[in-house]
């Protein structure tokens, strides 16, 4: 009797080994990524002139566990007059590689606007994508409000 709960323990084991295998090396497809992408604070954001706001960005596979999403890069686009902090630029990418499903990701930026952006509302381009993953583009929203005058 506890040499056939042996070997069956073996079988499950060699058996679940195998799959996880198969799946890393997609010979198995076992579902595909669900890459989401996060923020905080939420948008819109607030900023006057000359002055900074940060983003916490926030990249997670919602999907099963053997669902690994490949090659993931996060990038960010601004306009004119926004500069990322770190770039001196207006684009920001983060290579962030195989996420597993249920893995997440999470980096801040610090974007800086420029005192020559006339008040009103900007827009963004944040865009997700992975080798075996839909691209994801969204279009948060920034709101330049009027500069203080003390």
């Amino acid at each position: 009797m506890k040499k056939t709960w042996t070997i069956s323990f073996i079988v499950a084991v060699t058996a679940i080994v195998a799959l996880f295998v198969a799946s890393f090396f997609d010979v198995i497809p076992l579902g595909a990524p669900s890459l989401k992408l996060e923020f905080e604070p939420t948008p819109p954001w607030h900023v006057r002139p000359g002055n900074s706001f940060r983003i916490e960005i926030a990249i997670a596979n919602n999907a099963w566990l053997l669902a690994f999403a490949k090659s993931v890069r996060a990038e960010v686009t601004t306009l004119e007059g926004f500069t990322i902090v770190g770039t001196n630029a207006n684009l920001w990418t983060r290579n962030l590689g195989t996420l597993r499903g249920g893995d997440r990701r999470n980096d801040t930026i610090t974007v800086m606007v420029s005192n020559n952006v006339l008040p009103r509302n900007y827009t963004l381009a944040v865009k997700v994508l992975g080798e075996n993953a839909p691209e994801q583009i969204l279009t948060p929203q920034v709101v330049v409000e009027l500069p203080y005058i003390p």
